[in-house]
């Protein structure tokens, strides 16, 4: 077993959101752990089946210590591990194997952990509501009659067994019960009221910890042979719809419930939003679906005070722009406002000896039909690798390149983001260039490129050759 200081740097905390950092500072140890299976250790038999076993020496705390643990990636699921003396070796944790399930982990596999320190957006951690998935697993050679069970009953069993336990959705729970196995999977958690979430501008509750006060409802899963037959379901009380929502259909039949507070900038909205306050409603705007779903990152960002933190595809400000007028959000007509004009002032014409020299200075300028573009900081993502465009498509004419490395017209999408302007017409012919391409790639990159600030192709100086 050894521990290890996780790399973080304090100081790097301040881009965190509040609360973030001290999450951060308290996950300093890290543990790295063999897994053993659990139900293979007499040692571990009388142990409570939802928890884990570590062993004092790897933790240096006092036998019978709980403690919260979390993979170090990869998954949400908590456990809950005791602190033993001599009940699994040093360096191991004993896991049940309903946890190696749901962890992901297997027999003498080794792992990586650190302490579980909620993040604020997950407190508060105590669950009101539980939601879960009952079937029976099947055994070989052994009587596989289908079981009658009574859903009280089993709820009852469930919480005492998972009580102070924190689950994740999607996580399994095994429950030895009537002398049968279930696995009991959680499809819900809810830590709020309808009255709070309502109340709330968002609401994302993925896992939590199970106390005396959390509704547990189980129910089987639909459609296939759950192996066994539950009388007198626990439900969760039926919820009326949620008000102060309002259902947004865009112009292309797709659909967005939204909360009204995150609507309230939008000025076209003012009718709908006050409407919503009493029942849930809808409206319909002239708005496609791809772009209305950017608008609303915009507006949770705006509802957050954090516009500034907004990035969007240079290609869609047109569009947002357009939106931001149909919507009359003054905040987002502004941001795209700046954006176009903020790309129209850095484009220029340039002469061709201004290409060369920017190159000279470790620059990555290359030139596409006529077109210079700036592509240094994109040469990490290329596909083709960092090194293929300076060492082949600097100062000379990269149209023919382009037209045979990239033949899904994805790729001229792409050229917005790095157009800075022109060359200059009469230096169009000091371009060096080797073979043609062809007229038809040149009509398609065409269309994809209206944004140029010069109506004049290029293609007359390739004529002349």
């Amino acid at each position: 077993m050894a521990v290890r200081h996780v790399a973080v740097d304090p100081e790097g905390c301040s881009s965190l959101d509040e609360g973030d950092a001290e999450y951060i500072k308290d996950v300093w140890n890290a543990w790295e752990l063999q897994v053993v299976a659990k139900e293979g250790l007499e040692t571990c038999r009388n142990a409570r089946k939802t928890v884990a076993i570590l062993d004092q020496q790897d933790v240096a705390v006092d036998v019978g210590t709980e403690m919260e643990l979390v993979l170090d990636k990869g998954s949400d699921v908590v456990v809950t591990a005791v602190v033993q003396k001599g009940w699994v070796k040093p360096g191991c944790i004993a896991l049940g194997e309903d946890l190696r399930h749901s962890l992901h982990l297997v027999h003498h596999m080794n792992s990586r952990w650190v302490r579980y320190c909620p993040k604020p957006a997950e407190l508060p951690l105590d669950l009101l509501k539980l939601e879960l998935e009952v079937r029976r697993i099947k055994t070989s050679g052994k009587n596989n009659k289908i079981s009658e069970v009574d859903g009280v009953e089993l709820a009852a069993s469930l919480q005492e067994e998972l009580q102070g336990i924190i689950v994740a959705v999607g996580q399994v729970v095994l429950l030895p019960y009537q002398g049968v196995m279930l696995a009991a999977q959680v499809m819900g958690t809810s830590n709020l009221s309808e009255e709070e979430k309502e109340a709330a501008l968002f609401f994302h509750c993925y896992r939590g910890r199970v106390t005396t006060n959390t509704f547990i409802s189980v129910s089987v899963p639909d459609n296939i042979d759950a192996g066994i037959i539950l009388h007198n379901c626990t439900k969760a009380p039926e919820t009326t719809p949620a008000r102060g929502e309002v259902d947004v259909y865009t112009n292309d039949g797709e659909w967005f419930p939204v909360k009204k507070q995150i609507l309230r900038p939008c000025i076209s909205f003012t009718t709908h939003v006050r409407k919503a306050a009493g029942a849930r409603i809808s409206v319909h705007v002239d708005v496609p679906c791809l772009i209305f779903d950017k608008v609303l990152i915009f507006l949770e960002l705006q509802a957050q005070n954090k516009e500034r933190e907004y990035e969007v595809d240079i290609g869609a400000l047109e569009s947002l722009l357009t939106a931001a007028e149909v919507l009359n959000n003054c905040a987002l007509r502004d941001f795209c406002l700046d954006r176009l004009g903020d790309f129209s002032s850095r484009m220029r014409l340039y002469c061709w000896e201004e290409v060369i020299q920017n190159n000279s200075k470790g620059g990555v300028w290359i030139a596409i039909d006529g077109m210079v573009l700036d592509v240094k900081r994109w040469l990490p993502e290329h596909p083709g690798g960092q090194r293929i465009i300076p060492e082949q498509a600097k100062n000379v004419d990269s149209t023919t390149f382009f037209e045979v490395y990239h033949a899904s017209r994805e790729s001229f999408l792409y050229l917005k983001h790095f157009y800075i302007g022109e060359v200059q017409e009469d230096d169009l012919c000091l371009i060096p260039r080797s073979t043609l391409p062809s007229e038809e790639f040149l009509v398609q990159l065409r269309e994809y490129t209206d944004f140029r600030i010069s109506n004049k192709p290029a293609v007359e100086t390739f004529k002349s050759f």
